[in-house]
């Protein structure tokens, strides 16, 4: 439970983990300011990198053994089955909606069913009680144009920074993560997010060539008209094809998805 200035009463806490620095640093840094954390839950898109499966698998062993603490999943249920991201884009023929400008995968993948399982655990006591749950969001000083447009209270929710009340940029949150004695992880993101950089499409195709063609397989099978793939205005397979043969056109393709996604690192 934490005290919540907003509704003056002591409420559950909610914590979504992404699996990324920005998420881990909340946990590190809620346990050594002695907050106890209610709930922790990673919503799995069935599309994270295999390094971001790793860790998550590392840090909820940790936090059994010495917390009690444990990292619940979610997962999106549409049209009553489980479905992850990318087969749900398959089945439709068409992208991931960042790549159409649009933020609802995010929304539809992340945070519906991370919402969902917390509210199946405390609707009861939010019913009896009146009260909304604390629900922290990770973002940074470095992304505090973020954090101003955001309200903060949500029907369901009390949102908190944490991390820019703690006063913490992207640096302070590795540093705080190798205090504890963890390397910071890789960033966490769908590896077929378009909101991909060009060196992170690079790293990809070069680091996990399997998860590089299915991103290629998912625009080869979408049907495309206002976009020509994940980098909407160049297809990914594109790109790494005259990355590879004439390095000098790197920069003839322009990224032109600027804002991130929704999705909490």
């Amino acid at each position: 439970m934490i005290f919540c200035e907003y509704q003056k009463k002591e409420v559950p806490l909610f914590l979504p983990f992404g699996g990324g620095v920005n998420s881990t640093a909340m946990i590190l840094g809620a346990l050594e300011r002695g907050i106890e954390i209610d709930f922790i839950c990673f919503a799995d898109t069935g599309g994270e990198h295999p390094e971001t499966y790793a860790w998550i698998e590392t840090l909820n062993q940790w936090l059994k053994e010495n917390h009690n603490l444990e990292i619940h999943i979610a997962r999106c249920v549409y049209k009553g089955k489980v479905t992850s991201l990318e087969d749900f884009a398959v089945s439709y023929k068409s992208l991931p909606s960042l790549a159409y400008g649009f933020k609802s995968c995010s929304l539809k993948f992340k945070a519906e069913p991370s919402d969902k399982l917390f509210i199946s655990k405390y609707k009861e006591w939010m019913k009896e009680t009146g009260l909304k749950p604390v629900k922290w969001i990770g973002y940074d000083l470095d992304e505090e144009h973020r954090y101003k447009n955001r309200q903060k209270e949500y029907a369901k929710f009390v949102l908190e920074f944490p991390l820019i009340e703690w006063g913490l940029d992207r640096e302070g949150c590795k540093d705080l993560i190798k205090k504890h004695g963890f390397e910071p992880p890789k960033k966490s993101a769908c590896f077929f997010c378009p909101a991909s950089k060009k060196h992170e499409i690079e790293w990809l195709a070069e680091n996990h060539p399997d998860l590089f063609e299915r991103a290629c397989a998912m625009e080869r099978n979408a049907e495309l008209k206002t976009v020509k793939g994940l980098g909407r205005s160049f297809s990914w397979a594109e790109y790494m094809k005259y990355r590879r043969q004439q390095p000098s056109l790197k920069d003839h393709f322009i990224e032109t998805v600027q804002e991130p996604c929704e999705c909490k690192d």
